[in-house]
């Protein structure tokens, strides 16, 4: 795997640190012409990162001509010779830090292993593995697992009331990469998020340039008279839950919403 220098916490998006630690190690012909650049599920996998951060990454990467791709094979180093570049010196300042052992982990990501049933989930993995289902080693579908989708459809008309047909669902690897298909189906719109909200979303509107506006909340949830004030297209609302208020949605506020919607 390439060591690439990536600073999750810094103001640069993490495609373009990772297009531009590429660069340098192109220019600098530490990966040479014709090699074969890791697979985007290894970049996945390596440095847990989205697929549409990678492939925004090697996207800039093609753009410039600095990689080449052949289909079904991957991406390779461009010979650019021909390229004008400027001389750039590779500092290896990647240091090795040993994680401070947590005792109690409060992140909203954090999970308690000893909790974790890892006998019921082995026993689960193995079960599917050793039945002859071929769909394990293919690409699935774009919307995600047929059978999954059906389960979801079943569980919210139980639970929900919610009519929806398996075609209607979308599933993705993450929130991330649905905004990004949500973003090139609706260019040019207005969104509106809740605020307060996580960061996560601002810095996902802001980093792919879709303008928003932050909408107030009450008691009862987003306020409605604000979406129409500030000419919302999309909104994005958490009516369960809202995070980080807690805050859960009245009925009428929600039936005012769906009004709004139509």
């Amino acid at each position: 795997m390439i060591i690439l220098n990536l600073i999750n916490k810094s103001k640069i998006p993490l495609y373009i640190q990772i297009y531009a630690e590429i660069k340098k190690l192109i220019q600098s012909k530490i990966l040479k012409a014709n090699e074969k650049l890791p697979s985007k599920k290894d970049f996945m996998d390596y440095y847990n990162i989205s697929q549409n951060t990678i492939q925004n990454a090697l996207y800039l990467l093609l753009e410039e001509g600095y990689i080449f791709s052949i289909e079904r094979k991957g991406y390779f180093i461009s010979d650019i010779e021909n390229l004008i570049v400027h001389d750039v010196k590779i500092e290896n300042k990647t240091q090795h830090k040993e994680k401070k052992k947590i005792h109690y982990d409060f992140s909203y990501s954090g999970v308690d292993s000893k909790s974790l049933a890892k006998t019921i989930f082995k026993r689960i993995t193995k079960d599917v593995y050793d039945e002859e289902n071929d769909d394990l080693i293919f690409q699935g579908h774009i919307q995600g697992d047929f059978l999954l989708r059906k389960s979801i459809c079943e569980y919210l008309s139980q639970s929900r009331g919610f009519k929806v047909e398996a075609e209607q669902l979308i599933i993705s690897s993450g929130t991330e990469y649905l905004f990004y298909i949500i973003f090139k189906l609706f260019n040019n719109k207005i969104y509106g998020l809740e605020n307060p909200c996580h960061k996560m979303f601002k810095e996902l509107f802001l980093t792919n340039n879709v303008s928003f506006k932050s909408i107030p909340l009450d008691e009862s949830g987003i306020i409605i008279e604000e979406l129409k004030k500030h000419n919302v297209n999309i909104a994005y609302v958490t009516p369960s839950h809202q995070f980080p208020t807690g805050t859960i949605m009245s009925i009428s506020r929600r039936t005012e919403l769906f009004k709004l919607g139509k």
